[in-house]
Parts: C-alpha cells; sequence; structure tokens
C-alpha cells in the first residue's frame, strides 16, 4: 500500500522508550527525529531543480517538542522562516505551482519592472514542481529506519542498553 510503512523492531525500541526516565528518552528521540529529519532534508535538496541554489540552500531540519500539543516532532522545512534564507519565499509556489497572472509594480519610487521598460508583466503561471512531496514519498522508510537507529545505537553507547535489532536477528534466515 502506498500509505503503510513495515518497519520492524519499532515496538521494541518505544516499549525501551517508556521504560527509561523522561530526559533520557527525549534526548534519545530528540537526536532520533533529527536524524530521520536529515533524510528528507538531503531529498528535498536532491529533488530541487536549481538556478541560483538559493532555494536548496534554505532547507533545513530540526526536531522539538510542541509547546502546544507537547509532542515532539522532527521537521525538514524549506524558504523563508527562522534559519532559512529571506529571500527563498517562493518555495510554496514551486511546489504547488502558480496561475497566470499579472505582476504590477507597487512602489511609486520604481519606474519599469527589472529588465523592461513596463510597469506592468503578465506571468503565464508555472507548473507544480513537488520536490517536498515527493522527497517524503521516497524516503519516508529510509527515514524511520534512521530515526530506529540513531535511538538504538544511542541508547547502547550512552546509556549501555542493548535494544535487539530483528532486522539483524533475521538476516541469515532464509
Amino acid at each position: 500500500m502506498a500509505g503503510e510503512i513495515k518497519l520492524k523492531g519499532f515496538k521494541e525500541v518505544a516499549k525501551t522508550l517508556k521504560a527509561l526516565p523522561h530526559k533520557i528518552m527525549q534526548n534519545a528521540l530528540r537526536g532520533g527525529l533529527r536524524a530521520g529529519s536529515k533524510v528528507f532534508a538531503q531529498q528535498m535538496k536532491f529533488n530541487i531543480n536549481t538556478r541560483t541554489g538559493r532555494l536548496a540552500r534554505s532547507v533545513r531540519f530540526y526536531a522539538r517538542v510542541d509547546n502546544y500539543t507537547k509532542l515532539m516532532t522532527g521537521k525538514a522545512r524549506v524558504g523563508t522562516g527562522k534559519g532559512g534564507d529571506p529571500k527563498a519565499f517562493y518555495a510554496h509556489m514551486v511546489e504547488f505551482g502558480t496561475k497566470a497572472h499579472k505582476i504590477q509594480v507597487r512602489s511609486p519610487g520604481v519606474k519599469a519592472l527589472k529588465g523592461t521598460n513596463r510597469r506592468s508583466v503578465d506571468h503565464p503561471g508555472s507548473a507544480p514542481r513537488r520536490f517536498a512531496t515527493l522527497a517524503f514519498s521516497i524516503s519516508k522508510s529510509a527515514a524511520l529506519a534512521k530515526v530506529q537507529q540513531y535511538i538504538r545505537m544511542r541508547l547502547k553507547t550512552k546509556h549501555g542498553i542493548d535494544v535487539p535489532d530483528p532486522e539483524a536477528a533475521t538476516e541469515g534466515r532464509p
């Protein structure tokens, strides 16, 4: 199915996390979500067809606790906003496309649009180029596996807790 991801061993990781003290669980989960978000961010950068590179450079990722819901989330963002490039305001226009529209000079001191001697131009619109949606479709399984891998590694190296990996146990079987 297109909307379903099957990842073996995540139940064991979740069970282990719930048994840990809150601070250890939160730190391991935050790092895991950052690792998974980084996978999405890298795929988005790869999918962006670039001329200037501004949009690809504005891709960033992070994990944090939502103040309202108290849930921890990992995000990959592109465009303006905290840490983004204010000149990469057009990310949504690339992702979803635009309709045909008129571009007009709004400032009274500006005499013409850049590169023309006119005060308005008819823009034909643009087709959507789904770089973010495609990144999610392509890398969702890899991102979840990265989250799981990071949490296992963190618990083992920092806290000496070994969560068995069912993938490693089933590799030798036919």
